[in-house]
């Protein structure tokens, strides 16, 4: 199954795409992006905006986010659009890097004690979960914490139950992804959400390889949508659900 999926990945890679149609690669990051609901999240419905101004049609895909970032980085990729992507020293040079479009705050949540700093982690925390296939690994191995400490899982909202479940001693990832997932859970009160720790970039982002025209339209189009109001407006859109 995993050498099918490869191959599959590489033949769309090699396959170039049409000049009107780029795929686009939507990791499951609410409210940052997202496959369900009236919209495709922040980040996703700018992105749509600025294909649809500059005549670039998308073939959406969502794959798990680790699976999307391996097809994206892969040597023979060429013009695969992917989003969020945190931008970090360990990624550059994978990357194509075409603008930044959120800023991810990252915080401890936890049923005990509060955790407001990476210290405090390494001192009390021996559980750890983080989202399989993200930047979050490497960003806790970056404040020396134990790997054995480190525990990477399916990241879905299904994560505050595991944490009130006692699967997990703390989770560390995004603060309003952790937001949203809280909403509708019964016991949310119990978890306890720390000071924010670290924050990255999230850009739109393609393959190595990637075609130097569309980098300058998709890049021009979201320029122009800072500028004319309409980034503010999706945000603000969201920030209202």
């Amino acid at each position: 199954m995993r050498r099918a999926c490869l191959v599959a990945a590489l033949l769309l890679a090699a396959g170039g795409v049409r000049a009107d149609s780029v795929p686009l690669y939507v990791m499951e990051v609410p409210p940052m992006s997202t496959r369900n609901g009236p919209g495709h999240g922040v980040v996703g419905d700018i992105v749509l905006e600025a294909m649809r101004r500059a005549g670039i049609g998308a073939q959406l895909a969502f794959p798990p986010n680790n699976r999307a970032i391996v097809t994206v980085q892969l040597p023979a990729s060429r013009n695969l659009l992917i989003i969020p992507l945190a931008r970090v020293p360990e990624r550059e040079a994978h990357f194509t890097w075409i603008a930044p479009l959120y800023k991810v705050e990252r915080a401890f949540f936890t049923t005990g004690a509060r955790i407001d700093s990476y210290a405090q982690a390494r001192a009390q925390l021996h559980s750890i979960a983080v989202a399989r296939g993200t930047v979050t690994p490497l960003i806790l191995r970056a404040a020396q914490i134990d790997p054995q400490h480190i525990h990477e899982i399916s990241d879905n909202d299904n994560v505050p139950r595991m944490l009130l479940a006692g699967r997990m001693q703390a989770w560390f990832g995004p603060v309003e992804q952790m937001r949203v997932y809280l909403r509708g859970v019964e016991r949310r009160d119990e978890v306890v959400e720390g000071a924010v720790v670290g924050s990255t970039d999230n850009y739109l982002a393609c393959s190595r390889q990637c075609d130097p025209g569309l980098v300058a339209k998709l890049r021009a189009q979201i320029s122009r949508m800072e500028h004319d109001g309409s980034i503010k407006a999706i945000r603000a859109r969201y920030a209202q659900r």
